[in-house]
């Protein structure tokens, strides 16, 4: 199985994204030398390009799932940027 990393800087996108059912996705926070986090998602190649399409293609997902999934992205966030995380 051969995968690739994305690195998107948009929590809440990263909160959809890990709600999209039927996709997976490993998350990790990294913070950048200028202090920003960004978030790298690593998946089958392929998989990122197929859950952009499903979000665009208005895929069902619940409301409730989505904001406690932002929210603990966001956490994550906070947290890297707080603990001096390593820079990428």
């Amino acid at each position: 199985m051969k995968t690739e990393i994305h690195v998107q800087e948009k929590p809440e996108l990263v909160g959809i994204l890990r709600k999209l059912p039927s996709f997976h996705f490993t998350i990790t926070p990294q913070k950048m030398p200028d202090g920003r986090v960004s978030f790298n998602l690593e998946a089958e190649t392929g998989e990122y390009r197929r859950a952009l399409q499903a979000l665009a293609d208005n895929t069902p997902i619940g409301s409730r799932d989505v904001l406690e999934s932002i929210r603990l992205i966001r956490t994550l966030m906070f947290t890297t940027k707080s603990a001096g995380a390593p820079t990428r």
